[in-house]
């Protein structure tokens, strides 16, 4: 049995980092990311849903939404799988906290204080190719930042592999405990922040849950399993979905290219065996041989080549669309079984992306 809350749950996301109680948590998380640029005393914890200006416009829920004393202002999530459009809804998220800032009458002289998005990436994306991003408003040429309203930071987990004697920062202690929070043994590190540290632990501890938490978290981690399982297996079918694919566009490419080979190939041996019997006869027979011959060398070699180009191309063609497709049926699929299991419209929405009217209109293989 697993002796700490899974960090990377809703539930033990938000427990860990997203409670008034535990805010200290946070903070020292925060410390650890900014070292030796800002120091954090104090978080206060704001509302996570954002209502529209207008009617129709869109309601932004964030995992957490804090703002420091001095008015700077944070928004950390944890995502599990990527999302359509995932730097546009990320850098929306933030615009729409620097909107929210804007004052009505002529006074307000558009000073606006800084929002921070930070997010924990459980998986790689192309995009980022190692543990920490950091992006901000700068200038193209030179790298020097010009504006510091607005920034993102990307920690892709994924791309950490240190040891717990190996990490040096309290960042990488932070998330080395966040990784093997799992690991039964795990201790707090003998560092300045061995208390927050050991608080940590044991607010993640799964004894300490009351029975209607721990039925609430059991709930979240099967879903938050359930939806690995599915996206695994999506990912799986996919590649082999493309694999097949692309080898049989593979063997019809390289049976054109193999003819087309063939006769080339034919064309210079017939003509040397039509040399030598005769213009008239040599041209006859040197076809026909070179039509055999040039054949049976071109499928060899033009199955072959073909092969190759056709499980590359196929394998990168059929993985682009099949990792589409299967994301998006594996996205319905796990929304119609939480839909089933009674789920919120608005969890479900949170989960897999669906908008309420996708959801809406899902239902079960059996109806």
């Amino acid at each position: 049995m697993e002796k700490y809350l899974n960090p990377f749950t809703d539930m033990g996301f938000k427990r860990l980092f997203g409670q008034e109680a535990n805010k200290d948590l946070l903070i020292g998380f925060l410390n650890g990311l900014f070292t030796g640029e800002r120091q954090i005393e104090d978080l206060t914890f704001m509302d996570k849903e954002i209502i529209p200006e207008s009617q129709g416009g869109r309601v932004v829920i964030f995992d957490i939404l804090c703002r420091e004393s001095d008015g700077t202002q944070f928004i950390v999530e944890m995502q599990n799988q990527r999302q359509e459009y995932f730097f546009d809804r990320g850098l929306y998220y933030l615009c729409r906290m620097i909107s929210e800032q804007g004052r009505r009458g002529g006074k307000w002289k558009y000073e606006i204080c800084p929002v921070y998005g930070i997010y924990f990436l459980n998986f790689k994306i192309p995009e980022l190719t190692k543990l920490r991003t950091d992006i901000i408003l700068a200038d193209r040429d030179t790298g020097e930042q010009v504006n510091g309203k607005l920034r993102q930071i990307y920690l892709s987990l994924p791309y950490f592999n240190l040891r717990a004697e190996e990490c040096k920062t309290d960042l990488e202690r932070w998330i080395y405990i966040l990784k093997n929070m799992d690991t039964t043994g795990i201790t707090p590190y003998d560092t300045q922040q061995r208390k927050i540290f050991k608080k940590l632990l044991d607010v993640a501890d799964i004894d300490k849950l009351s029975r209607k938490e721990r039925l609430q978290y059991e709930a979240n981690l099967k879903a938050f399993r359930d939806y690995n399982s599915t996206m695994d297996y999506a990912i799986k079918v996919s590649r082999e979905k493309g694999l097949r694919k692309g080898i049989k566009e593979g063997i019809k490419e390289g049976m054109t290219k193999g003819r087309e080979v063939g006769i080339k190939e034919g064309m210079h041996k017939g003509r040397e065996v039509g040399i030598k019997e005769g213009m008239t006869k040599g041209r006859e027979v040197g076809i026909k041989e070179g039509m055999h011959k040039g054949r049976e060398v071109g499928i060899k070699e033009g199955m072959h080549k073909g092969r190759e180009v056709g499980i590359k191309e196929g394998m990168h063609k059929g993985r682009e669309v099949g990792l589409a497709e299967g994301r998006e049926e594996e996205r319905r699929q796990f929304g119609i079984k939480l839909k089933t299991e009674g789920f919120s419209y608005d969890f479900i929405s949170r989960l897999t992306g669906l908008s309420i009217e996708e959801i809406e209109r899902l239902q079960s293989p059996s109806r």
